[in-house]
């Protein structure tokens, strides 16, 4: 995936512009960003910077440069500094599950039928971990995490109506995906409350949603990934989600101690949910203003 925009950010008190480089404003890939970039700096505080200051941002990176990313590989890239995806901050940190928690709208554990669920779009990376191409419909993760599911009691895992992203007709795949039962329609994310176990993995990177599920105060099952967002650094495994490997080798025998040790999952659930909770937008945007400070780099360095 490749760096989308290097923004030149100017400010003249409490007034700030951008521009990007080679690229028009507004932008469908860099518009969104800008708003947050802007809401943040404009809510959170004085910016201390020169006049101005160059930002270099990515949805995903693969250098060690100073830069705001979405997303980058775990561990990597110390000089990254990670900031929200747009999703989080154009719901305003997920508004309208917040509220349906803060006002006990949610069903609560005992409501929650005992399903393990998944619903997801067809994405991935390209390549498998052992550097291959993905060449079959079966060899994408949420495909065979789809097929997997198939054969553990009380599970419901479907790829949505949507499809995309590889070198498939897309009227074969779709068939190949009814023949073996795994295509349905999306329902909604305040829907997915209704389950226990929730699943959640990877598509091209991380997935998105997996704040909000912890919000729902189900039980998580996330599938190993080598991706980490702004928040992954304070997760801790068996304490607000239950760690599942790479190739699933373990899904069932972990699904299996969910129902064997209800409390202990139960209580996963609301951990996990309170720290998505503290979790704020004013949180993450005052996070994201120290990564401005810490990788953007003023114009008069370079004069």
């Amino acid at each position: 995936m490749r760096s989308y925009a290097t923004m030149i950010m100017a400010q003249a008190g409490r007034k700030i512009s951008f521009r990007t480089e080679g690229i028009s404003l507004p932008n469908a890939r860099t518009a969104p960003v800008i708003n947050m970039l802007k809401y943040f700096l404009h809510e959170y505080g004085e910016f201390n910077c020169s006049k101005i200051n160059v930002i270099q941002y990515d949805d995903f990176i693969y250098h060690d440069l100073g830069s705001l990313a979405f997303c980058k590989k775990s561990g990597a890239a110390p000089a990254v500094e990670l900031m929200p995806d747009t999703f989080f901050f154009e719901s305003r940190g997920y508004e309208n599950i917040r509220d349906a928690v803060l006002s006990d709208k949610l069903p609560n554990w005992s409501q929650k039928q005992d399903i393990v669920f998944w619903r997801g779009s067809s994405t991935a990376h390209p390549t498998l971990s052992n550097g291959a191409r993905i060449s079959e419909i079966n060899q994408i993760p949420r495909v065979n995490l789809c097929l997997t599911m198939k054969h553990i009691q009380n599970s419901d895992a479907a790829i949505m109506h949507s499809w995309g992203g590889f070198p498939f007709d897309h009227k074969e795949a779709v068939q190949w995906l009814c023949s073996k039962d795994i295509f349905r329609p999306g329902i909604s994310m305040l829907e997915h409350a209704k389950y226990r176990y929730l699943i959640d993995i990877d598509g091209q990177a991380c997935a998105w949603s997996f704040l909000e599920k912890l919000l729902l105060g189900s039980c998580v099952l996330k599938i190993k990934s080598p991706f980490e967002q702004w928040f992954y650094k304070n997760l801790v495994p068996w304490q607000h989600y239950i760690p599942i490997e790479s190739d699933l080798s373990d899904l069932e025998e972990k699904i299996t101690w969910c129902r064997t040790h209800e409390n202990e999952a139960k209580e996963i659930g609301h951990e996990g949910q309170n720290f998505a909770l503290c979790e704020t937008l004013e949180v993450a945007g005052r996070k994201t203003i120290e990564s401005i400070a810490k990788t953007s780099i003023p114009m008069d360095s370079f004069l």
